[in-house]
């Protein structure tokens, strides 16, 4: 299950994933639990099993709490790494799109937490019943209860946003490259098309598409914004479309446009990032900065 939960997430979020050789060796403690039971179990008949079974034959004396226990850890450690894994790819995200509802994993999160929550519980559930505490009934079903859950919230997503699982392009590992005149010069070029262009109005606006109106290499750009403007791609975009929305509150007109509609014009999908952003940006709510203006 660890080494299936790592490469899921990896699945997730790497565009066009595919296991290379060296990562089946992830798979070798499982290789050889599994012919271990073919040899010494499987391939015998029931009345045998179940005399194996009865007696406790299958891993005889404390072979059986040692080989739990490594599982259990190898579970853990794959768990640790999955989370991880998550951890960095939402970072990523908002160096690639301007859409809160692309950069929102709450979906891959649930299903990592409980993940993490199932393997807690059986977990616990090895200790109880290895030290003979009560209560292992309620922690099993617990324990099966969290598994359904997980794996149909899962198939859930899948059906209802499969454009959840394209991933991102493998990021370029070398170090910073644009010299200082050049970072310059794509930070001037970058600041002429969104303020003339007004590319940050696309609700959809993401680092590639950017990278292809102003035709600057997508890994350039992405150093531009981190470097020469100390934000990720998210909050940079999301800078102009406040920008624009403050403009729009403030806009002395006699039939006043509701918040809702200012949204949608300047760029945001939601009224729930909307806020979220403004907030952020400006310590009010778009209300708030309204009639803060009206007041002066």
């Amino acid at each position: 299950m660890g080494p299936l939960l790592y490469f899921y997430v990896k699945s997730v979020t790497i565009k066009n994933f595919k296991l290379k050789r060296i990562d089946y060796l992830h798979f070798i403690p499982f290789a050889v639990h599994f012919l271990y039971l073919l040899l010494v179990f499987h391939l015998h008949g029931a009345e045998y099993k179940k005399e194996m079974i009865i007696n406790r034959l299958v891993f005889p004396g404390v072979s059986n709490v040692i080989v739990y226990i490594v599982i259990e850890l190898f579970i853990g450690i794959y768990t640790i790494y999955s989370l991880k894994l998550n951890f960095d790819f939402s970072k990523k995200l908002k160096d690639n799109f301007s859409s809160a509802e692309r950069t929102n994993l709450n979906w891959l999160w649930f299903i990592l937490l409980g993940f993490t929550a199932k393997w807690s519980s059986d977990f616990v559930y090895f200790i109880f019943a290895l030290f003979k505490i009560g209560g292992t009934e309620i922690i099993l079903s617990f324990s099966k209860i969290v598994l359904f859950v997980f794996v149909n919230y899962m198939i859930y997503r899948g059906f209802k946003q499969p454009e959840i699982f394209e991933g991102l392009e493998p990021e370029s590992t070398g170090k910073n490259s644009l010299s200082e005149n050049v970072l310059d010069s794509y930070k001037l070029k970058l600041r002429s098309f969104m303020s003339e262009q007004k590319l940050f109005l696309d609700p959809e606006l993401s680092l590639k598409a950017l990278s292809e109106i102003s035709e600057i290499p997508q890994r350039s750009l992405s150093e531009v914004i981190k470097i020469g403007f100390g934000q990720n791609f998210y909050d940079f975009i999301n800078s102009y479309r406040i920008e624009e929305a403050k403009k729009l509150l403030t806009e002395p007109t006699e039939d006043s446009k509701s918040v809702l509609e200012i949204l949608y014009e300047a760029g945001f999908k939601s009224k729930s990032s909307f806020h979220k952003a403004f907030s952020k940006h400006t310590g009010l709510t778009p209300t708030q900065f309204r009639n803060s203006k009206k007041a002066i």
